[in-house]
C-alpha cells in the first residue's frame, strides 16, 4: 500500500524548513556572536610577603655524615745503604713492630791509598809507588717503619742503591673517611676531636679520635699544564681494638654546640651562614624594597639559626631571602655599565 501523494508532499515541506532552520542557526553562530560585553575580572586581593619574627629558643647543631672505613696507608720500605742483600730476618707476611730488623745489606767500599813510607831511590830511576786498594766492609739493617704486614719486593743477593723500595710494610691500623664539600668546611671550623661511628651490622658504636680536615690532591682532568686540585676530606682514627673491615660504609656523628635561650631566626630569614649575614626588613607601605639589615650569626642546626648582634627581639622579617631581579643585578654590577 503506497502512502498518499499529499502526506509525502507535507514530510517533504517539513525537511526542508527544519534543515533550512538548522542552516540559519548555523550561520549565525559562525558570522554573527553576540556582542555582549563581560565584565572585566580585577583582582580584590592584596599581596603580601610573608614575614617571621625573630623568638628565643634553644639550638643544636650536631650533625652526621656518611663515612668510608679505609685501612691506612702502606709504609714503603727504603733500604739504609748501597749493596748487596745478604739476609733476611723475617719471612713475607710477617707481623712485626715498628724498629723491628727486616733484612741486611752487604757494603763494599774500596779506596785507593798512596804508602806514605814510599822512598825513591837516587841511584836508579824508579817510578811513582803504584797505590794500594783498601777495601771496608759493613752490614746494614733495614728496620721496618712502622707495625704491621711485611711485603716484602726484594731478593737475596740483589744489588741495591741507597734509598731503594724494598717492600712495604701494610698496617693494621684504620680510619674514617669523609668526602666534604668546600662550602662545607664553614661548618667544620670548631670541631671536636672525636666522633661516633656507628656500623650497620658492626660492634656497637664507638669512638674514633683525632678528628680533623685535611685535604688530598688530585691531578686536573685533561692533564695540562700539571694542575692540581685539593678535595677536602674529615678523617678520624679507628681505636686499634675495634674490628673493621677495609672499605666498609659508617655513618660519623659529630657532637656540636648547644645554646639555650638564644634569638633565632629560620635559615630562609637570613642570607648567609657563617659569622654575619643579612636580613630583610618589609617596606613599611608593603610595595617598596625591604631594607637589609647586616646582622651577627652563630650556630645553625639546618633550620633555625642563631642571631647574637644587629636584632632585637620580636623583629619582623621577611620569611624568604628576597631575590635580585636581573635589572638589579645588572646595576649592581660595576662592569655592566662599564664602556668597551
Amino acid at each position: 500500500m503506497e502512502a498518499h501523494p499529499t502526506r509525502k508532499l507535507i514530510f517533504s515541506i517539513l525537511r526542508l524548513i527544519i534543515a533550512a532552520v538548522i542552516a540559519v542557526a548555523l550561520v549565525k553562530f559562525a558570522f554573527f556572536p553576540s556582542h555582549k560585553a563581560e565584565k572585566e575580572l580585577q583582582g580584590q586581593g592584596q599581596f603580601v610577603l610573608p614575614t617571621v619574627t625573630a623568638q628565643r629558643g634553644d639550638v643544636k647543631n650536631d650533625t652526621q655524615f656518611e663515612a668510608t672505613i679505609l685501612r691506612d696507608d702502606a709504609k714503603a720500605i727504603k733500604s739504609s745503604a748501597e749493596g748487596e742483600i745478604v739476609h733476611f730476618f723475617v719471612a713475607d707476611g710477617t707481623q712485626v713492630e715498628q724498629g723491628a730488623p727486616l733484612l741486611q745489606v752487604k757494603s763494599t767500599t774500596s779506596v785507593e791509598v798512596t804508602p806514605s813510607n814510599a822512598v825513591s831511590n837516587r841511584d836508579e830511576a824508579t817510578g811513582p809507588a803504584e797505590p794500594q786498594t783498601s777495601t771496608t766492609v759493613t752490614y746494614n739493617n733495614v728496620v721496618a717503619p712502622s707495625a704491621g704486614t711485611v711485603n716484602f719486593d726484594a731478593m737475596l743477593k740483589q744489588h741495591v742503591s741507597y734509598n731503594d723500595s724494598l717492600g712495604t710494610i701494610v698496617p693494621a691500623t684504620f680510619h674514617a673517611n669523609v668526602n666534604v664539600t668546600p662550602d662545607q668546611l664553614y661548618s667544620l671550623q670548631s670541631i671536636p676531636q672525636q666522633a661516633e661511628v656507628a656500623i650497620t651490622n658492626g660492634p656497637a658504636p664507638f669512638m674514633c679520635t683525632n678528628l680533623h680536615t685535611t685535604s688530598v690532591k688530585s691531578s686536573s682532568a685533561n692533564g695540562e699544564g700539571g694542575a692540581q686540585s685539593s678535595t677536602p676530606l674529615l678523617t678520624c682514627d679507628i681505636p686499634a681494638d675495634q674490628t673493621v673491615f677495609d672499605g666498609i660504609k659508617a655513618t660519623l656523628n659529630i657532637a656540636g654546640e648547644e645554646v639555650t635561650d638564644a634569638l633565632l631566626l629560620p635559615v630562609t630569614a637570613v642570607e648567609g651562614r657563617f659569622r654575619e649575614g643579612k636580613v630583610y626588613l618589609p617596606a613599611k607601605d608593603g610595595k617598596g624594597e625591604p631594607s637589609p639589615v647586616v646582622v651577627k650569626l652563630g650556630i645553625n642546626d639546618g633550620k633555625m639559626v642563631v642571631i647574637t648582634e644587629g636584632l632585637d627581639e620580636e623583629t619582623e622579617v621577611l620569611e624568604f631571602v628576597p631575590r635580585k631581579t636581573e635589572e638589579k643585578q645588572e646595576s649592581d654590577d660595576p662592569m655592566s655599565s662599564a664602556d668597551f
